[in-house]
């Protein structure tokens, strides 16, 4: 056994080498002091500290010997035989001057640092999700060079190491979403729709929409999962539950298609639903299209369109055409013509608006002798006439109204179900214009019966729109009407301070010192306090050792407690003095009767109630209810658009776990990344 020495020397006997191979020759001038009795193992040297065995001065080891080497070279290069002399001054070449390869610049070899190579990784797993961009893009040659052309210290993870980097950022997201979502006694809004991948799998999507405690409203994408089998009602319905119950989210109003299996899904929930606009406004114009004398004008513009897109000769005769007749407005010029798609109503629209504007050019292409003979007879045939043409600027003007409705109502930045019974009242008085061609009137006259029949009177609208400042009024309809939805405001707004005084009585029936009030006591007994908040009232006073009937110290039942939030509701409307329904008719008399509205153009819906939500506080309630209901259910459509990208003919194997935590992670990525 080595020798004790006095605290602060160290001889040459209790340095003890490397245990176990090495390569660096630094390792024949330094070695390690035991921390414990025994062989001179890793287990019992303390590793942590390396000492020179030529001077004793002691390094930390951070598990390279660069400072090592450097301290041989400075202190004991006289020392050093000349065979460890060349290696270490060799070593010490490499390490400041690094071979110069290829693109790479002149930056000395030293490790990235942690916080640096955390960054790079994000930035590069962010570039993945954002593009939608195949994991295998790790190895591709060409982003491996540009990865050491900006750093050529960084190494681009591996295909499993983005995949784990990917799990982790889905859990922290998944986190920072919980966070935002809203408690159980709150509200939220659901929209749900299934779809097809090219895999031929179906994968259903739900997402959330709810307006936060800053009155900002809120979108995100809580789930997309492969439902195997028919969807039928019941596996939709287990499905929502499933997602509603892991986010912990209280029941919502769930926003679908008009599918019969959607619409009997949310019936055995129980919840509140509400239709798509979106899909209703696809159907109204969709039936109303299907007048005969305009499908006919449709077929004819189908059919040219086609011409000019299956002839090569005839395109370049058009642009040619173009620069002749549009010299004046160069903007119309290289415009191709536009084929609808059936099952999009909006295309039609597109079509009809490009026929009517190169209309000249078609002329003077279909009058051009230069071109073959059957070419110019399809092109002359399918001509619209000066009455079809007229028909047609009379559609185009009924149909636009429709497009800036699906635009307004499809939104997801801010309230749309506010919107939607004055976007329908505006199409209305736009549809009523008189001159309308006999043609046109047909259109009109079907609009209004499909209008009719799928915008019903329902609650959800209504109550959306009054609780807008600029809507409130409702002046769009009768009066018996107005009448109607006043008093389901007042009734709403008086089921909200129910279910809050509910809250209220439950909070109030647990104490802390576990007993249980009654609804008979006047007054819940209050909680135990520290000794130091005592109350002393001279003579009122008890022993500390008197109790009362419930075996509480009198001591106990004179420390006082902080309970303003139990007065909330008697310091707001002074429900002391009046009854709750006198309370709740004059907050919605004070609303309704009010001037204020939205009227600078900067301040939105969601500002004004951040601004007068302790005014109204249980119209604020509601409104964050029924503004967070979005007006149909694009949100989990859009996703569809996404997922065209991400699973393809060369990736059609990809996991549904996987296609799930991409979805999750790029539709989210804006407000949670």
């Amino acid at each position: 056994m080595a020798e004790r020495v006095e605290e602060g020397t160290v001889t040459e006997s209790q340095i003890y080498p490397y245990p176990g191979a090495t390569r660096s020759v630094v390792w024949k001038y330094f070695g390690f002091r035991k921390k414990k009795e025994g062989p001179p193992s890793k287990q019992n040297l303390d590793m942590a500290v390396v000492i020179c065995k030529l001077c004793k001065k002691s390094y930390a080891n951070k598990g390279n010997t660069t400072n090592l080497q450097f301290h041989l070279d400075k202190h004991h290069g006289h020392e050093l035989n000349s065979a460890d002399k060349n290696k270490s001054q060799t070593a010490e070449k490499k390490l400041i001057q690094p071979q110069i390869t290829g693109v790479q610049s002149a930056i000395p070899k030293i490790g990235l640092n942690a916080d640096r190579k955390k960054k790079l990784d994000d930035l590069t797993l962010k570039l993945m999700i954002g593009k939608v961009l195949p994991i295998s893009t790790v190895y591709n040659t060409h982003f491996i060079t540009l990865a050491k052309e900006l750093d050529p210290r960084y190494t681009p993870p591996t295909k499993h190491g983005i995949l784990k980097l990917m799990n982790e950022k889905k859990i922290k997201m998944a986190e920072k979403v919980a966070r935002d979502l809203p408690p159980k006694s709150g509200s939220i809004a659901i929209t749900h729709d299934g779809w097809s991948s090219c895999a031929t799998e179906s994968y259903s999507t739900v997402t959330a929409h709810f307006i936060t405690s800053a009155w900002e409203l809120r979108s995100v994408v809580l789930h997309t999962h492969q439902v195997q089998g028919s969807h039928t009602s019941e596996k939709i319905a287990d499905g929502l539950k499933e997602t509603v119950s892991t986010w912990n989210l209280p029941d919502p109003t769930c926003v679908t298609d008009n599918a019969a299996n959607e619409k009997k899904a949310v019936e055995i929930l129980g919840w509140e639903r509400s239709g798509c606009y979106g899909h209703r406004i696809n159907l109204i114009v969709k039936h109303a299209l299907e007048v005969p004398e305009v499908h006919k004008i449709l077929s004819k513009c189908r059919k040219l369109v086609g011409h000019f897109h299956k002839s090569t000769s005839l395109n370049d005769c058009l642009i040619e055409k173009q620069a002749s007749v549009f010299s004046d407005n160069e903007k119309l010029i290289g415009h191709k013509l536009i084929v609808d798609c059936p099952t999009r109503w909006n295309s039609s629209l597109d079509m009809l608006k490009r026929v009517l504007e190169q209309t000249p050019a078609i002329m003077a292409v279909a009058n051009d002798k230069k071109i073959n003979k059957n070419m110019l007879d399809n092109v002359k045939a399918c001509c619209l006439s000066f009455e079809e043409l007229t028909v047609v600027e009379d559609l185009v003007q009924i149909l636009e109204p429709f497009q800036k409705a699906t635009c307004i109502l499809c939104a997801e930045l801010n309230p749309t179900m506010c919107k939607v019974l004055v976007t329908f009242e505006k199409i209305k008085k736009i549809l009523d214009n008189p001159n309308f061609s006999s043609v046109i009137q047909k259109v009109v006259s079907k609009m209004k019966v499909e209008i009719c029949k799928r915008i019903t009177d329902e609650e959800i609208p209504l109550m959306a729109a009054m609780l807008s400042p600029d809507t409130k009024h409702l002046s769009f309809l009768s009066e018996a009407e107005r009448i109607s939805a006043h008093q389901l405001l007042l009734q709403k707004a008086l089921a909200v301070s129910n279910v809050n005084l509910n809250i209220k009585k439950e909070n109030i029936e647990t104490v802390a010192d576990g007993h249980s009030g009654t609804s008979s006591d006047v007054l819940p007994k209050l909680p135990s306090l520290d000794s130091e908040c005592v109350v002393q009232q001279g003579n009122v006073a008890c022993a500390d050792d008197e109790m009362l009937d419930d075996g509480v110290s009198s001591a106990k039942k004179m420390k006082c407690s902080d309970l303003e939030d139990w007065f909330d509701d008697v310091f707001i409307v002074h429900e002391d003095r009046v009854s709750l329904s006198v309370a709740v008719e004059k907050e919605v008399t004070s609303f309704l009767g009010s001037t204020k509205c939205v009227e600078d153009r900067d301040t939105t819906l969601l500002q004004w109630w951040q601004k007068n939500e302790f005014i109204f506080p249980r119209l604020a309630t509601l409104a964050r209810k029924y503004l967070a209901i979005p007006a149909s259910s694009v949100p989990s459509e859009r996703v569809f658009s996404l997922c065209g990208n991400l699973i393809t003919k060369k990736r059609s194997r990809m996991r549904p776990s996987q296609v799930n935590t991409i979805v999750f992670l790029k539709m989210n990525m804006d407000l949670y990344w």
